[in-house]
């Protein structure tokens, strides 16, 4: 064969071998897709009822129910403050009313027939507070004062109103009550001396904490001298009520190490005053417990607790008083322990639970991604759920009234 020849044979065959080991390679995969995840429902066990976004303003935090209506305010920068008062059957608006007369800050309001009683700050910082009727008047207005808290007293709908005046070597805590149907005070005007320690010297008695608007002082009563005995009786706990200018009860102290401990946890709560209901988490994040009537009591939650922001923990009432019924809300943490452990965020859900003694039971989830949520209840199956701003701690943006699919 000609040289030439063999050469084209040669340069042919190694083109056939070249190309059968391509068509015996793999060919290259394409490149993959990521995977998507399932789409989140944005409810579960919740059934959203009714919503409102304003387009202008925000809606303030002052939200209160009557069981039969809502009311809600729509506040702006420039001043104005208007409730709004939601028939919660029908869903239809019955009433409008501006709150400016007596606060363009409201921080409180309730229903008082078919006027709106608010209570806020003037532009002093100090709390005042008012009653607006639906033709536009103000039935009676009190203020300023250091602090005003709504209570109950004797059955009776109130305003506790507190004014604290340094004296020489303390500091001299002064309470009247102001009838919410009136305005009117109950009974006398009375006042409590306590030194830098918070002890009122002439009654033996150190204050640790205050209750029902500073109504109360809870704290140590000193033990006294019993001469048959020939010894000092023991201190006891005891509450001081200073508009009757009387200790109200008085109890023995069992375990002195326990009580000093729960005396130390009230005190660091609220200086100014406990709310009537509260929840709280133990230090370690480990153990969660309701507090009403100033007692404690540690709930096993129907979920694992690790996987919430603590900070989320939010607690409302159906009504008032130490037995109400309560619901808990907390919002789950993206990348808590076990999300970061499995190397996955956890969807960010708010979390509504019902406690049934000792057991929080989740009702119901809401998707709140990037969201921060408050919560109350409108009734025994509804809540309404606030959507809060960012970077601006007053109000927020929406709100909604979610009724509870398998509410207890």
């Amino acid at each position: 064969m000609p040289t030439s020849t063999r050469a084209v044979s040669l340069v042919l065959a190694a083109a056939a071998s070249v190309a059968a080991v391509a068509a015996a390679a793999p060919a290259p995969h394409a490149p993959r897709a990521p995977a998507r995840r399932p789409s989140l429902p944005p409810m579960v066990g919740l059934t959203e009822q009714w919503s409102v976004r304003p387009t202008e303003g925000f809606i303030d935090d002052a939200i209160a129910s009557d069981g039969q209506r809502l009311v809600y305010v729509i506040a702006d920068s420039a001043g104005s403050a208007v409730a709004h008062v939601l028939d919660l059957a029908t869903k239809s608006e019955l009433a409008t009313l501006e709150l400016a007369p007596v606060t363009p800050r409201p921080t409180t309001v309730a229903l008082v027939g078919d006027a709106v009683l608010t209570i806020g700050t003037d532009d002093d910082g100090r709390d005042v507070a008012g009653v607006v009727t639906p033709e536009g008047g103000i039935a009676w207005r009190v203020g300023p004062v250091d602090r005003i808290t709504p209570i109950t007293r004797d059955g009776v709908a109130a305003l506790a109103l507190v004014t604290r005046t340094d004296v020489r070597g303390g500091a001299r805590f002064t309470v009247e009550l102001r009838a919410v149907a009136t305005g009117k005070r109950l009974g006398k005007v009375r006042s409590l001396d306590l030194d830098a320690t918070g002890r009122v010297g002439k009654l033996g008695f150190t204050v640790n904490h205050w209750t029902e608007g500073g109504t109360r002082a809870v704290g140590i009563l000193e033990g006294t001298w019993d001469r048959k005995q020939d010894q000092r009786a023991p201190d006891r706990e005891a509450t001081y009520d200073l508009v009757r200018g009387e200790f109200t009860a008085k109890a023995t102290i069992v375990d002195v190490v326990a009580h000093r401990r729960r005396l130390l946890e009230l005190a660091g709560l609220a200086p100014g005053g406990l709310a009537p209901a509260f929840a709280r988490l133990s230090p370690d994040r480990t153990t969660l417990s309701v507090w009403q009537a100033g007692r404690a009591r540690e709930i096993t939650l129907g979920e694992p607790l690790a996987q919430y922001q603590p900070a989320s923990l939010e607690l409302a009432t159906v009504g008032t008083g130490p037995t109400a019924p309560v619901w808990l809300a907390l919002q789950v943490d993206p990348t808590n322990a076990g999300a970061v452990a499995r190397k996955r965020a956890d969807p960010e859900y708010w979390d509504l639970f019902a406690v049934d003694g000792g057991v929080a039971t989740r009702r119901g989830r809401l998707l709140a991604t990037g969201q921060h949520l408050t919560f109350g209840m409108a009734t025994d199956a509804v809540a309404w759920v606030l959507e809060r701003n960012v970077g601006f701690d007053r109000g927020g943006k929406s709100l909604r009234l979610v009724a509870v699919a398998d509410a207890p």
